[in-house]
């Protein structure tokens, strides 16, 4: 999908409905949140996030986030940390980031640890 920045107030507008339904991804080339764009928030700092409900291991579903940058691209894994927590917690996220790790093409992706 194309990258359109938005202001942080519509991001954070349709944030909560990024989290309404749960998917459970078999196939990874079929139908997957990255193909819709109410699961895109595209930043003007030019960060992407995608932000889905999803059961990735067997267990209970867990917010999924992963970034991409348009441009800006963070110098260092401290960096882009930073970035994506920030990016997450505009948008009026909650609980912890942990970086699951990268994609075969070089994207990184995280669970969020629920608050107690």
């Amino acid at each position: 999908m194309p990258f359109i920045p938005e202001p942080l107030e519509d991001l954070k507008a349709r944030f909560p409905k990024c989290l309404e339904k749960v998917w459970e991804i078999s196939d990874p080339m079929g139908d997957r949140p990255g193909l819709h764009r109410e699961y895109l928030f595209d930043f003007e700092s030019g960060m992407r996030l995608l932000i889905s409900n999803d059961c990735l291991i067997p267990r209970a579903p867990d917010i999924h986030v992963s970034a991409s940058w348009e441009y800006n691209l963070p110098q260092s894994i401290l960096e882009m940390e930073s970035d994506v927590n920030r990016g997450y917690r505009a948008l009026g996220g909650k609980g912890l980031l942990r970086l699951l790790g990268w994609s075969g093409r070089g994207i990184p992706h995280w669970i969020v640890d629920k608050e107690s």
